[in-house]
């Protein structure tokens, strides 16, 4: 089994169990609140059983060549750094955003700076911003009323209230 695959198998049960620890982390909660959690989940959870399904039917090594084969060395070594350094650096730096900024600020900014790295065209990163702030902010506190984390940045301008 190749490098990728492993990681892919790691994530995949990485997923599945966040989205179980998810379900029973809510459980205690008003069902207004349970709604997201449970549908994230049932999300994960799908996701999880299709790519498991893909696993078992098709097989790993078909899967392979059909991606073209790409045996790749191990994703952990040395020389992969360059590609996985960043890759974390970015995550860390969405958490850090999200902490300090907030959800609403911190996922479209970081979706418009990732697409734009990844080499999409201004415009398209714009407009991917834009939706994730429309889905944030009108559909997940608005409408679902979602509670949201207060930012670090409202404790330091002492905007709580």
């Amino acid at each position: 089994m190749s490098g990728p695959r492993i990681v892919d198998i790691c994530l995949t049960v990485f997923f599945f169990l966040v989205a179980l620890a998810a379900i029973w982390g809510v459980q205690q909660f008003p069902f207004q609140d349970q709604l997201y959690p449970y549908v994230a989940a049932a999300v994960i959870i799908l996701s999880v059983i299709v790519y498991g399904g893909r696993q078992i039917i098709v097989g790993p090594m078909e899967i392979e060549a059909d991606e073209g084969g790409n045996k790749s060395t191990n994703p952990f070594s040395r020389s992969q750094l360059p590609t996985v350094l960043p890759l974390v650096a970015a995550i860390l730096g969405l958490l850090a955003g999200v902490y300090v900024f907030g959800h609403l600020i911190a996922v479209p900014a970081f979706v418009f700076i990732y697409m734009l790295w990844r080499g999409e065209k201004i415009w398209t990163a714009a407009i991917g911003a834009a939706f994730l702030v429309l889905f944030i902010w009108g559909l997940l506190i608005n409408v679902m009323d979602v509670a949201m984390p207060h930012p670090l940045l409202f404790e330091w301008l002492d905007l709580d209230g």
